[in-house]
């Protein structure tokens, strides 16, 4: 009875004691290769990647239906194997590899996908990624501005 009770415990303690945020990181990517929309996908994304996304249209970088095109692109074409996880507090870095994608040359490369865990779910971070790519577009868009005035002055 006693190693009954002892084996239970024990069975309760190991059960108890995993990192509960370790999570189906297969889920995350098949729900993205499923959403068809900004809107569907943002759910899967961090807040800080959904606002940076938001602000690229905002200001004009991207149209409303071009906001997908600045993520990793997930389509019901996409397959993937995780190669790794590494998983640290609420933060994850997802090695993968594309066994399909709808983009040829893209079949085998292998890629890092940092993810947080927000909200009760992990989320795709690619927020300091579209910070530095729309702070390039917004660069070329001034230059571009500029160009097309000094134009029109000569």
């Amino acid at each position: 009875m006693k190693r009954l009770l002892f084996l239970l415990l024990v069975i309760t303690i190991t059960g108890c004691s995993k990192d509960k945020k370790h999570g189906d990181f297969y889920h995350v990517f098949n729900s993205l290769s499923n959403a068809g929309t900004f809107e569907e996908a943002s759910e899967y994304y961090s807040s800080g990647t959904v606002d940076m996304v938001n602000r690229a249209s905002r200001i004009g970088l991207v149209d409303k239906k071009e906001m997908l095109s600045l993520l990793p692109l997930f389509s019901r074409r996409t397959m993937v194997r995780i190669l790794e996880e590494k998983v640290s507090g609420d933060s994850a870095v997802i090695n993968l590899r594309y066994s399909d994608h709808p983009v040829e040359n893209m079949v085998g490369y292998d890629m890092a996908i940092r993810l947080v865990h927000q909200g009760g779910r992990w989320r795709v971070n690619y927020e300091n990624e579209l910070k530095k790519v729309i702070e390039k577009l917004n660069e070329k868009k001034e230059l571009n501005y500029i160009k097309e005035k000094v134009q029109v002055y000569q």
